[in-house]
């Protein structure tokens, strides 16, 4: 009973907005053998946990998103509503936050061993069952690689959420978005090799990144031809302490490994009949980042509720029409 208490009292204390956080896992085993010394992971708390803790929605970040990040998409008319849910924003591994090249003493940079989408996912698990004291939530949501992360949470932890909502996110990348990751890790192996400046790396990375965020039509459409210099101008101004070339290419190669199936022979249909939450998949038509059709034939054969966005903000297409779907989400928690 005290500990429970404990926990209560605890759990009250994390309210809207709560200041990062971080769970220590000590050296943290992965996928491939290798471990992560001195493991940590970051996590923010947005809205009050119920004492039962049966309101919780987990929310991994998105490639390079920070667990603050996730702030925008909360609230009222948006993607999780706070007066009602208690969202833990999970920073993934190689985010500059959580564990990572950047910020590892032992195991700095290249060091630094690599990690998967499922190890991302593992990490997030023993945090909240084993720092947290918290053995199930409401549902895990996530986009870009958040949605990457929830496809996984579904498979390697069915029983552990009730509902799931991954957006923009994937199974398994689609060979144009291979391409695409396959292109920008060799952009950085090759800066490496040649001794690029890491500062002259991120200015390339940035560009290729949000040639492909959004859509050519959106670009053109708002981006006037003499306005073409102020809208790349911030892709090479100064870059946060925490943009790390380093951390983009681990997160990276780990969505270029991404495959819930992988455990199961490869078999997607195996891989689907794991899934026990009841899941809503979101979309983009035009995401030219993440091909939409994995994450919609996978909603076939588990039979998922599914959401089409089309328009032109392509893989950014989800924010321009929080109002839309957060009537759908709403109505799909009932």
């Amino acid at each position: 009973m005290k500990q429970f208490l404990a926990l209560y009292f605890l759990l009250q204390t994390l309210l809207l907005g709560s200041p990062l956080r971080f769970g220590e896992l000590g050296d943290f085993l992965l996928e491939n053998g290798d471990t992560i010394k001195d493991c940590r992971i970051g996590y923010t708390i947005y809205g009050e946990i119920a004492a039962d803790s049966s309101n919780i929605i987990l929310f991994p970040t998105w490639f390079a998103g920070h667990s603050s990040h996730i702030k925008g998409a909360l609230g009222r008319g948006k993607l999780a509503d706070t007066t009602r849910f208690a969202v833990i924003a999970l920073d993934a591994l190689g985010n500059g936050i959580s564990s990572s090249p950047s910020n590892s003493k032992s195991q700095p940079d290249t060091l630094f061993p690599k990690f998967t989408i499922c190890d991302m996912v593992n990490s997030q698990y023993a945090l909240l069952t084993q720092a947290l004291n918290i053995k199930s939530v409401f549902a895990v949501m996530g986009g870009s690689m958040g949605g990457m992360q929830t496809f996984q949470w579904i498979v390697s932890y069915p029983d552990f959420m009730k509902y799931a909502v991954p957006y923009v996110g994937t199974p398994r990348p689609g060979s144009s978005d291979r391409l695409f990751w396959k292109a920008q890790t060799e952009l950085i192996e090759t800066g490496w090799k040649y001794k690029i400046h890491p500062d002259e790396l991120l200015k390339l990375f940035k560009l290729y990144q949000n040639a492909y965020s959004t859509s050519p039509n959106n670009i053109t459409a708002t981006v006037a031809y003499e306005d073409f210099e102020e809208y790349i101008n911030p892709f090479f101004g100064e870059h946060s302490k925490y943009e790390s070339v380093c951390d983009r290419y681990y997160q990276i190669t780990a969505m270029l490994g991404h495959n819930i199936a992988a455990p199961f022979e490869n078999n997607i249909t195996k891989a689907a009949a794991q899934v026990q939450a009841k899941t809503l998949i979101i979309v983009a038509k035009q995401d030219h980042l993440v091909n939409p059709q994995p994450a919609l034939d996978f909603a076939k054969i588990i039979k998922a509720k599914t959401l089409i966005v089309d328009n032109p903000k392509g893989h950014l297409g989800i924010a321009p029409e929080f109002a839309r779907i957060s009537k759908v989400i709403h109505k799909f928690w009932k």
